[in-house]
């Protein structure tokens, strides 16, 4: 919370950061470590559990994990893609973009809250709507996480 408080008093210009850097930098580095995280859990060999979870995967249900925006889906692209390269699985073709069809589990009131509605969001509002995940709010802000938007 005290970190958020900061954020915003920088945002508003009110004070300055300390530390030299800037939000691109902290994009980029977030970015980095994201790749970072996601390398490590491709590292390990594929395992005869994950094979036969993959063969047995019905082709929609292939493309919404594999495509899917949450993190769960990131790490899942990272095991199934060395699947891929290694075992000559095959890549689910990507799903037509469509805005009115909410990501997988975002399905409540706040399915399409944006990072500019969060962010403006009191932190005890949030922290509220997040331990009790009403509405689906835990899941729309890991979405906004994992996008990187928040």
């Amino acid at each position: 919370m005290v970190s958020r408080a900061i954020s915003e008093l920088v945002k508003e210009g009110k004070i300055a950061r300390s530390d030299g850097g800037s939000e691109a930098a902290d994009k980029a580095a977030a970015a980095a470590g994201e790749r970072q995280r996601l390398e490590q859990i491709a590292a390990p060999p594929i395992t005869m559990a994950e094979h036969e979870l993959f063969a047995s995967l019905s082709p929609q249900e292939l493309e919404r994990k594999y495509w899917g925006t949450n993190v769960v889906a990131a790490e899942f692209r990272a095991r199934y893609g060395k699947a891929v390269r290694e075992h000559g699985f095959r890549l689910p073709p990507k799903p037509a973009a469509s805005a009115d069809v909410p990501a997988e589990g975002d399905s409540g009131e706040w399915s399409r809250l944006t990072a500019a509605q969060y962010l403006k969001m009191p932190i005890a509002q949030i922290c509220r709507l997040y331990k009790s995940n009403t509405g689906g709010f835990r899941v729309a802000v890991d979405r906004l996480i994992a996008e990187g938007r928040i």
